[in-house]
């Protein structure tokens, strides 16, 4: 795994990030929280930069396991730094409420993010408040993001 750093800091980036075409669910279009997770996901597949900035709030905080990026143009870079990294996404899950969503990479072969063990996941809970994410937080655990993303319990117990 290739070390990058955010701008301005000495953390190093070892966040995943995916790819994903334009969503449908049961042939109606996303609304709220996937549809900003869907265009999110999109901007950074084009790697258009302008899109990417504008869905962050300009005092966003992203904090990873052993990493903190602050603003917008640092958070940008750093997922822009890891968009071409060479991970095999073997899935991805999106699950969204009023104001989080939770992106879920399921990577095979995945074993250490900033020196910690995984079990082949990471997941980024992202904070929005009027449509601009003002805060990322990883989690290596389904559970924990979802608890901090607010998801009800059911969906909890889905794992």
């Amino acid at each position: 795994m290739e070390t990058k750093w955010c701008a301005g800091s000495r953390s190093a980036v070892t966040t995943i990030s995916v790819a994903l075409s334009t969503p449908t669910a049961t042939g109606t279009a996303w609304s709220g929280s996937y549809a900003f997770a869907a265009s999110w996901l999109d901007a950074l597949r084009r790697r258009d930069l302008k899109a990417l900035t504008e869905t962050f709030h300009p005092d966003v905080v992203w904090q990873g396991m052993d990493l903190v990026c602050r603003g917008r143009e640092e958070v940008v870079a750093a997922f822009v730094a890891q968009r071409d990294v060479d991970y095999e996404i073997g899935s991805i899950e999106l699950i969204g409420g009023d104001d989080h969503v939770v992106l879920g990479a399921l990577i095979p072969g995945l074993q250490e993010v900033d020196g910690i063990g995984v079990e082949g996941a990471i997941y980024n809970v992202f904070a929005v408040t009027d449509g601009k994410v003002t805060r990322i937080t990883d989690y290596l655990k389904r559970n924990d993001a979802l608890a901090a993303a607010g998801v009800d319990s059911a969906a909890r117990e889905k794992e």
